[in-house]
């Protein structure tokens, strides 16, 4: 940081440079001093005659405020240049939502999940423990579960998003293909005891 502000000064020399006093300055501000001002006078000293120095206080700390409202601006600067450095850093720390990584994600899932979850809550009016499908389906689902959360991991890393993006909708699709087939089995069974209930009834 000592450097940094070495060569901020260097660099803001004139400005440092433009609130120095005239030579002649300090005699203006003793002839324009009224009594009873602060003034500081210095002995007499061999080889050297006396002088006398006046010193306006006013004067001398608006030159004190200049070079510390500069010294601030430095101040300032370096603390945002530093903290912009350290931007990129956070941000490749923080990863990006799937929203921004892979937007059409979002369409995909609205228009599949719908569909699955309207399969699934005719697949549950169903008694798929008393016709022994209750853990086949289960297993599958868990597989297909498994398959698409890791797919979805892999968007924030892989390069090729958009063969990612195909996998995750084939995986919906197949999930779907999965619960018509139960379906149609189901309903296949139910056909059948209806026809076998209606043979029956005949019979008697």
């Amino acid at each position: 940081m000592k450097d940094r502000l070495e060569d901020f000064v260097k660099a803001h020399r004139d400005e440092f440079d433009s609130f120095a006093p005239r030579p002649d300055l300090w005699q203006e501000i003793a002839a324009d001093l009224e009594p009873g001002q602060t003034t500081m006078h210095v002995e007499p000293t061999a080889g050297k005659e006396a002088s006398i120095l006046s010193m306006n206080w006013n004067v001398a700390w608006r030159y004190a405020a200049a070079v510390a409202m500069l010294v601030s601006v430095f101040l300032t600067a370096w603390y945002y240049g530093a903290n912009s450095a350290q931007a990129p850093q956070l941000a490749a720390t923080q990863p990006a939502s799937l929203e921004k990584i892979a937007p059409e994600l979002k369409q995909i899932e609205t228009q599949f999940v719908s569909i699955i979850e309207q399969k699934e809550s005719q697949l549950q009016e169903y008694d798929l423990k008393a016709l022994g499908m209750e853990k086949e389906w289960e297993q599958e689902a868990k597989a297909l579960d498994a398959s698409y959360n890791q797919l979805k991991q892999e968007l924030y890393t892989t390069p090729n998003k958009a063969e990612l993006i195909q996998a995750m909708s084939d995986n919906l699709k197949m999930r779907i293909a999965i619960l018509n087939r139960q379906l149609a089995i189901l309903e296949n069974i139910q056909t059948v005891k209806k026809q076998s209930t209606d043979e029956t009834t005949t019979i008697y």
